[in-house]
């Protein structure tokens, strides 16, 4: 599997950094940058450095913004807030212990998780220490807030429910968790009073946020294969939700639409993804694992239209700022499709790899490097 020259693997809790030697021989090139007609430029609003980045480890830690103010956490213990407008720090903590996971915010608290089987909150404000509790295992994903609870998903498959005031216990649910695991996680997805969760089996899972009990689960894809690497079919996609709706992608699986209600599947397409998926309320976008970006129509699952321009430049998850797709590679660019066609429509460069899926808000993008730098970018329309 290509992929796993990118992902670490997890086998009997050991981590493999590397895949066998047959699959480096046949890792798939990347794609040469191709020339287009631009109609967005994506000018560079600001750019900072915080802290070292994911320091060289594949964690996906994935930025978060808050009524005007973007957290971002480093695997060296780092947490910065950062005035989103000007891209001044405000604040900068360390923790006291390595990061393994993307920013939760809510609740007044920014919550990461840790390589030592903790969840630490600290003050969305000033960065002080508010509470930390344990967890069973590090913890991937990035915490998920909501009505007062935090969710943290750990590599053995447990998500744990915490009240975002004090770090108490409120449920935890456990998942079996295959031999061989991807080095990733999936953030929980809340809507309503109901958590949307994915894990490494292949699973979609939907508990109740206050007791955690389950209202339903699907399994999105079936192993398949003859080996443990062939068999994996991880969700490390976040579920998202929209118009009552849960989609979901997994790895060597596909990409489903679930009625989250009644837990009926609406439509899927076998398409294999461990990167992203983001929707608006007519159209879902999903990055798939060779580096193609789809759209679908939300309703029906037909295929709005594909982009195959950049195969296998180890693209994020896609983001969605203005009627643009967004998605960065890890060859140093970041890309913009058209919504309504797919077609190239700007390019931007960065001095780094892309560490995880961008982050929008309102008119702005913003991405994290490998390196711990953070770019802002605005679109606007392309003078020549």
């Amino acid at each position: 599997m290509n992929i796993l020259i990118r992902l670490a693997v997890i086998v009997f809790g050991v981590t493999l950094l590397s895949a066998c030697s047959s699959d480096a021989d046949n890792a798939m090139a990347p794609s040469p940058l191709q020339s287009y007609t631009p109609s967005v430029q994506a000018v560079t609003a600001w750019k900072t450095g915080v802290g070292n980045g994911n320091g060289g480890y594949y964690f996906r830690m994935r930025p978060a913004v808050r009524h005007g103010v973007l957290f971002v956490a480093s695997r060296n213990g780092d947490v910065s807030a950062v005035n989103a407008k000007t891209g001044r720090t405000l604040w900068n903590e360390n923790i006291g212990a390595n990061i393994t996971s993307g920013v939760g915010v809510g609740g007044g608290n920014v919550y990461v998780g840790t390589d030592n089987a903790r969840i630490v909150a600290l003050s969305a404000q000033d960065g002080h220490l508010v509470w930390h509790a344990p967890v069973t295992s590090e913890v991937w994903a990035a915490p998920e807030y909501a009505r007062g609870i935090v969710l943290a998903h750990t590599i053995t498959g447990n998500l744990s429910a915490f009240s975002a005031s004090t770090g108490h216990l409120i449920w935890r649910y456990d998942e079996a968790v295959p031999s061989m695991t991807l080095h990733a996680a999936s953030q929980p997805e809340v809507a309503g009073n109901t958590v949307v969760a994915g894990f490494s089996d292949g699973h979609l899972v939907v508990l109740n946020l206050q007791t955690g009990n389950m209202l339903w689960q699907q399994q999105v894809a079936l192993p398949r294969g003859n080996n443990v690497i062939d068999r994996m079919v991880d969700i490390t996609v976040d579920p998202v939700v929209v118009n009552g709706v849960a989609y979901v992608a997994t790895y060597q699986g596909r990409v489903a639409a679930y009625d989250l209600d009644k837990g009926q599947l609406i439509w899927s397409h076998k398409i294999s993804s461990y990167a992203g998926i983001t929707a608006d309320r007519h159209q879902v976008y999903v990055t798939d694992a060779d580096g193609r970006v789809w759209c679908f129509d939300e309703a029906t699952g037909a295929v709005a239209w594909r982009q195959t321009a950049l195969k296998g430049r180890q693209l994020t998850g896609p983001a969605l700022i203005g009627q643009s797709v967004a998605v960065a590679d890890r060859y140093g660019f970041v890309h913009f499709l058209s919504r309504s066609s797919g077609k190239l429509q700007g390019r931007a460069p960065i001095s780094a790899d892309a560490i995880a899926q961008p982050v929008a808000d309102n008119s702005q993008l913003f991405v994290l490097g490998t390196n711990g730098t953070v770019w802002s970018f605005v679109l606007r329309p392309f003078k020549a």
